[in-house]
């Protein structure tokens, strides 16, 4: 078991890679809204939560200069080895892995300028506890950023494609209670439940432009970590995969796919910290 749970780790991890251009453009300006909310200088220290292949990471190593640090953190040791070997090849010095699942990283008190979550807390197997402990990292005045998903009625790819693989996805309470995160006030309680104040809260139309069905599906079913592995899961697969492109034809034309998300990106300063005026 413990074999096919580490070829299931690497193979999620590779197909994440591969996919890491189309990945990226899509979410662009999410994350230009998170790097504008974490207020980045050269020399920082920041830590990206769920870093999965390191595409924020890379950018946080850009924004905060060669002297800054980022700390890309992921639970998934194969997911880590794409990071490392990608600042390998580029030659990229101020970035570091550290492997932890949810608040578990082994990162100091009182360390980091800022910490960013992209899409990442319906992967986390403890969200709730991943955004209240990050607080604990951050200096007096470090700002949270997160980046999430609205509603159901604004992102209709996730919406009308979970139905038959649910049961098989990995962490789906996670994915249930945090893939969408609100909009507006609701989103705004969030993190004050967890702990944060001056909460700001931004929406970020995005759009997912793909060539082809199966462009579009490896993107749905690597954000909500669908598993490729098991017998049943992949059955699953079959009939999800035709649900999806049934229920997403409407936004399919001559050329392709061209389909509506929005984000938000939230960010605040934990409350204990907030720096005296």
């Amino acid at each position: 078991m413990e074999d096919v749970a580490l070829s299931a780790d690497l193979d999620h991890a590779l197909r994440w890679w591969t996919a890491e251009a189309v990945l990226e453009a899509w979410a662009e300006p999410v994350t230009e809204a998170l790097t504008t909310a974490g207020g980045l200088g050269h020399r920082d220290t920041v830590l990206d939560l769920t870093a999965r292949a390191g595409g924020l990471s890379l950018r946080l190593s850009q924004a905060v200069g060669p002297a800054g640090r980022v700390m890309a953190c992921d639970g998934s040791p194969a997911m880590l080895s794409v990071i490392n070997s990608r600042v390998s090849i580029q030659g990229i010095r101020n970035v570091t892995t550290v492997l932890g699942r949810s608040a578990d990283v082994a990162v100091h008190r009182a360390s980091c300028h800022a910490a960013f979550c992209r899409f990442g807390l319906h992967h986390s197997p403890h969200p709730a506890r991943l955004l209240r402990t990050t607080g604990d990292l951050l200096i007096p005045g470090g700002r949270l950023c997160v980046a999430g998903f609205s509603t159901p009625a604004a992102n209709p790819a996730f919406a009308t494609a979970l139905g038959s693989v649910m049961p098989f996805i990995p962490d789906r309470f996670a994915l249930e209670h945090w893939l969408f995160l609100g909009e507006g006030p609701a989103a705004v309680r969030l993190l004050e439940r967890a702990g944060y104040t001056s909460v700001t809260c931004v929406s970020v139309p995005i759009h997912l432009r793909v060539t082809t069905a199966a462009e579009l599906l490896r993107v749905l079913e690597l954000v909500l970590h669908v598993p490729s592995h098991e017998e049943a899961a992949r059955a699953a697969c079959v009939v999800w995969r035709a649900q999806a492109l049934n229920a997403l034809a409407v936004y399919e034309d001559e050329s392709g796919w061209t389909v509506p998300f929005e984000a938000i990106v939230l960010s605040g300063v934990p409350a204990a910290r907030t720096p005296l005026s």
